[in-house]
């Protein structure tokens, strides 16, 4: 993966979160949910060539990249632009360098970008629809159902207790699969049904069904 900001000796590094699609010449910067919502922004923004910013952090162990990526218009062309900068043990260099890119093509997992040299910048499409617990509010829930409907990446959080977590995951193939949080074992689940007293993960292994109460 190219980035014109250099790419410290690391861990592999993954996006981990997006800011806001916003107006040029804004960065704000905010964590999943909402990020379903803020990539199509950015895609219709650029299909229609408005002026948009999205920004993507690539986090490692103890470095990782930021960029933003912007659109703008010039005369009767439409211009992308990535921004990068990286950092080392929370200490960001201070120059940020600049590259065009080619294009943006959305596919079922994914955002494509090509820039600077023309390698493909990969940017996962998925979103964390919170947690469950006391405190909780019903968006999660109908969050995390939305995106289990329509075979989109997410994840949600249950922790009913104060030592026992669920951690629940969809991929683009519909496939829920829920871990718990003490032994990070993984058992695959065979639906996901929406009821009145909340969501019920279906036959997850040996966990059995795994109810996520609509109001815990």
């Amino acid at each position: 993966m190219f980035w014109s900001a250099r790419k410290p000796r690391t861990h592999k590094r993954r996006p981990v979160a997006h800011s806001p699609c916003m107006r040029g010449g804004q960065n704000a910067y905010v964590l999943s949910p909402g990020a379903r919502s803020i990539e199509q922004c950015f895609v219709q923004a650029y299909q229609q060539c408005q002026a948009r910013a999205l920004a993507v952090t690539w986090m490692g162990v103890d470095a990782g990249t930021a960029s933003t990526f912007t659109i703008e218009k010039q005369g009767n062309n439409c211009q992308l632009l990535q921004s990068s900068q990286s950092y080392v043990l929370g200490h960001t260099n201070a120059q940020s360098e600049i590259s065009s890119c080619q294009g943006l093509t959305q596919t079922t997992d994914s955002l494509i970008l090509k820039c600077g040299s023309g390698e493909d910048i990969l940017i996962p499409r998925s979103e964390s629809c919170g947690y469950v617990y006391p405190q909780a509010t019903e968006q999660a829930e109908a969050c995390f159902m939305q995106d289990y409907r329509q075979c989109y990446g997410a994840a949600l959080g249950y922790e009913p207790s104060g030592t026992l977590g669920y951690s629940f995951q969809i991929d683009f193939t519909c496939k829920l699969t829920v871990v718990v949080s003490s032994s990070q074992s993984r058992f695959p689940c065979t639906s996901l049904a929406q009821q009145a007293d909340g969501l019920h993960a279906l036959n997850c292994g040996t966990l059995g069904t795994i109810q996520i109460p609509a109001r815990p």
